[in-house]
């Protein structure tokens, strides 16, 4: 294997999560509609499929994927899926698993994401780029620490500008997406304020990347692209080899995953793209829908498929979302979608006094739902056994949210209540206390460390290396330009370290070393356990579950690469922190509404239908874009399959005041015959003692 190829296996058995059911209906309604079968056996060109919500998206591209392998007009090396997550690709690979008999096809085509796949190439290429060691990526996380070394690098000085990390961070993100270096113009993306200070920042901080030997996330793209421009017979190579290309989500790519797409596919190219333009919600990440408006003018000549026919919802909830969308909806995307499908008649909607006691609503509704959890639901009278009603599994409730601070009111209260449930999206697996130190020490191990590993670990599990000492190796290092693993092998030319905590610091050094000599010979799993046991790391987190949760997770990831470190910590830096949401637990998910794209759930709660929240306003009043914010409340409906509630408080804490609130204007737009207005909870005269969260709901 070239050194810093990076292999990353495709799960193919694993179970299919967002349209598990949608395939079982299709199969019932006899395997693809007329639609999906248009668009499967599309001989040939150039092919757009507006697929709307529930109309089987993965279903269909996966299908014409296996049939261009069985009817042999494509070989499996020759083609290409691309995805957006992880999940997204391990579910298309189990898919063709299941539609094809003959596992080595399924193993031959490459199913990635845009990430992922610009990762494969650069490693391979590695010649191309210079590149004579593995591929290692920042961390997301560890970036603004990156722009604060390189604002420090230009301007050593207090009285120097002040510049924020995040939001210059942000920028660069930003800037790479539209594929701008420091010397290009960057007065569209780069606010004036800004305009003059942020080139020599953005090129400070290529050269902290570079002497790092790391690319952060936009470079895997931006590098790619810029190899395909300036070397014509590599990109020839990717050409002929990727004859058949299918691109998932393509209302949701941006400028600089347009330019590669459009590289590795020009006109004339077998291209199939998917998507839905009124699912288009990441324009604040750079993502742009006029892409995918524009893909018939980029290929003359494409055919054009609606999938329309939906196996997901009931038609009061399609009613309902089509009424939302349907305000701006000027290309008619969402125009015909139906299912036929029964379900609750109305969307119930709530009004409640607070955030908490919204919290509490939904927690007590679902109580209801499932049967009863806590013991005082029967005693309470509130759960009727006898009713007749099915009652739901945990895994069968989502509650959705705008935005992050939303969910610590639920997580509060479903955390009181007993229920079990998983916050979706907040966190990587590997940024998880414990993990992410037991991460920079496997970087150690493989001599891909940076400096924010190095300091993540200096003091842990504690041995005694204060903030002074920390600080004076730091500053050490930054005045000669090196890593902090090289100002631990020069610890006597560090005047401010007190001889207690330079002893101490010199045996970790050593104990460093000896990591990365005894890790050539270990597999991945070996390592995790010898830094475990070496580094007492188990000690440290004595009693911790969710570490022991997280750790087993790790552990099992790590027996899929052998003594590939480098390939796994590349999979690990890959991962999204929707990749971590489990289909398959038996509890409630919470998420926020960006998180659930994607998803499905038989019931679904809204939470915080409230101006200014749906749709989105900041501290100062600025509104998001209005009809993105649209699509995302028309996300969030569309998740459900049978029932709908909405939720809203009269009061609400925000930016650090109780604000009074109003009911989002975008319940409006939904017809009043499709919306039914329930009073929460209230307290009933008992026997039993009365249930002090019931209070709560008193309006």
């Amino acid at each position: 294997m070239r050194t810093g190829q990076v292999v990353l296996p495709l799960n193919i058995s694993l179970a299919s999560s967002s349209d598990k059911g949608v395939v079982d209906q299709i199969r019932l309604r006899g395997n693809l509609n007329n639609a999906q079968q248009e668009a499967v056996k599309h001989a040939g060109g150039p092919l757009l499929l507006v697929a709307g919500p529930g109309t089987g998206k993965t279903f269909t591209l996966a299908h014409r994927i296996a049939y261009l392998l069985q009817e042999g007009r494509a070989r499996p090396e020759q083609v290409l899926a691309v995805t957006f997550t992880n999940k997204a690709a391990q579910e298309m690979a189990a898919r063709l698993n299941q539609i094809l008999d003959d596992a080595k096809r399924v193993e031959g085509v490459t199913v990635k994401t845009f990430h992922g796949l610009c990762l494969d190439i650069i490693c391979v290429e590695a010649d191309a780029f210079g590149i004579t060691r593995p591929v290692s990526i920042l961390d997301e996380g560890d970036r603004p620490q990156f722009v604060k070394a390189a604002i420090q690098r230009i301007w050593d000085d207090p009285a120097g500008p002040r510049l924020d990390p995040e939001r210059i961070s942000h920028l660069i993100s930003r800037v790479k997406q539209l594929l701008l270096l420091p010397e290009h113009d960057l007065a569209g993306p780069v606010p004036k304020p800004f305009l003059e200070q942020f080139p020599p920042v953005y090129k400070a901080y290529q050269e902290v990347l570079r002497e790092n030997h790391l690319f952060d996330f936009d470079d895997l793209i931006f590098e790619t692209v810029k190899l395909f421009e300036s070397d014509q017979a590599i990109r020839k190579k990717y050409l002929e080899r990727f004859a058949f290309i299918s691109v998932d989500e393509y209302q949701d790519i941006n400028y600089a995953q347009y330019r590669l797409i459009r590289l590795l596919a020009p006109g004339g190219h077998d291209i199939c793209v998917i998507g839905d333009p009124d699912q288009a919600i990441y324009g604040f990440r750079g993502a742009d829908v006029r892409y995918f408006h524009r893909f018939c003018d980029d290929y003359p000549g494409a055919k054009t498929i609606r999938l329309t026919q939906n196996y997901r919802s009931a038609e009061s909830i399609l009613q309902a979302s089509g009424q939302v969308i349907g305000v701006e909806d000027t290309d008619k995307a969402q125009e015909g979608i139906w299912s036929g499908i029964h379900g609750a008649k109305t969307l119930t909607v709530t009004a409640l006094p607070t955030e908490r006691a919204e919290a509490e609503y939904i927690v007590k509704t679902i109580d209801q739902e499932v049967g009863g959890i806590a013991h005082f639901s029967m005693d309470s009278g509130r759960i009727d056994r006898f009713g007749g009603k099915r009652e739901r599994s945990f895994s069968e409730f989502a509650v959705l949210y705008r935005i992050k601070e939303q969910g610590n009111a639920m997580e509060e209260a479903f955390s009181r209540s007993g229920i079990p449930f998983q916050m979706v999206g907040n966190e990587k697996l590997q940024d998880r206390k414990g993990i992410k130190e037991l991460v920079s020490y496997l970087k150690v191990g493989c001599s891909l460390a940076c400096d924010p590993d190095v300091e993540r670990i200096l003091n842990f599990p504690s041995r005694g290396i204060g903030r002074n000492s920390v600080s004076a190796i730091k500053e050490w290092s930054r005045r000669k330009r090196c890593s902090l693993m090289t100002g631990l092998g020069h610890l006597d030319e560090v005047s401010d370290l007190k001889p207690g905590p330079r002893g101490r610091l010199r045996t970790f050094s050593k104990e460093l070393h000896q990591l990365e000599k005894n890790s050539d010979h270990m597999s991945v799993s070996k390592q995790i356990h010898y830094i475990l046991n070496q580094f007492s790391i188990m000690d440290a987190m004595d009693g911790d579950k969710a570490f022991e949760e997280d750790l087993r997770t790790l552990l099992n990831l790590s027996e899929l690469f052998g003594k590939r470190s480098a390939d796994f910590l590349a999979h690990l830096a890959l991962e999204r922190a929707q990749d971590r949401y489990d289909p398959d637990a038996e509890k409630i998910s919470l998420m926020t509404m960006h998180a659930a794209k994607g998803l499905e759930f038989p019931v679904v709660f809204i939470a915080g239908c409230e101006d200014g929240l749906i749709p989105y306003q900041g501290k100062k009043g600025e509104l998001r874009d209005l009809v993105e914010e649209r699509r995302v409340f028309y996300v969030a409906l569309t998740r459900a399959q049978e029932k709908v509630y909405l939720t809203h408080a009269k009061r609400r804490l925000r930016f650090g005041r109780r604000r009074e609130q109003r009911i989002s204007p975008f319940l409006e737009a939904v017809e009043e015959g499709l919306k039914e207005y329930k009073r929460p909870f209230s307290a009933r005269p008992t026997r039993q003692k009365e249930d002090p969260q019931l209070s709560l709901f008193e309006l």
